[in-house]
């Protein structure tokens, strides 16, 4: 749905129309429509009641109260099932992190490129990846084009062995910055692999 322009009541009125056929849904495409925080709360709903794998909501207008709904929606989803997630291009910064925390075990692939996340936001998500079972590793997370900077590196040695793959491309760290991540993966014996996108 990536050339419709939908706004909050649209989407709303759209998942009102497909609930009936919700249990059949895989991906749910709503990128490049500006709906904002008030859309994603109704599009969160389908998280729960549906086998829907992928959800894509890239530069929606969806701030950080957003996440609150986000979550609550992840936190439906029952286990062993996991999405993926591309909430790429939406200004959620370090608050929406927080918020988002406590439901990253719901979570096999998750994109957030040019999401306004900061060293605390890196802070955060840490946190929320060691809260995960132990036996819980993500595919990938991509926090690409967010200012990270050095600090934030230092935050995501402790959660390196949590995703296969960590996109951090053009996260504003220094040469020494990206040699401690890459030397931190070398440390916990992880594939070469694991730290993605620093050249």
């Amino acid at each position: 749905m990536t050339e419709i322009s939908l706004h909050q009541q649209q989407v709303k009125f759209l998942i009102a129309a497909h609930q009936p056929c919700s249990l059949q849904l895989k991906l749910l495409d709503l990128s490049d429509n500006p709906f904002g925080n008030e859309g994603m709360e109704f599009a969160s709903i389908f998280l729960g009641i549906s086998s829907m794998e992928r959800l894509k909501v890239k530069n929606c207008g969806i701030t950080a109260p957003g996440m609150v709904h986000l979550s609550n929606g992840l936190q439906k989803i029952k286990p062993p099932k996991q999405v993926s997630l591309e909430l790429c291009k939406n200004n959620i910064g370090d608050d929406g992190v927080k918020h988002l925390a406590p439901s990253l075990d719901k979570l096999k692939v998750f994109h957030l490129s040019h999401c306004g996340i900061e060293k605390q936001g890196a802070h955060g998500f840490c946190k929320g990846l060691r809260r995960m079972d132990h036996n819980h590793q993500m595919e990938i997370l991509n926090l690409s084009y967010n200012k990270l900077e050095d600090d934030g590196a230092r935050f995501l040695h402790a959660c390196l062995d949590k995703a296969k793959e960590f996109w951090l491309r053009d996260c504003d760290f220094t040469e020494a910055g990206k040699r401690e991540l890459l030397d931190e993966e070398k440390r916990q014996r992880l594939p070469k692999s694991t730290v993605l996108g620093l050249y």
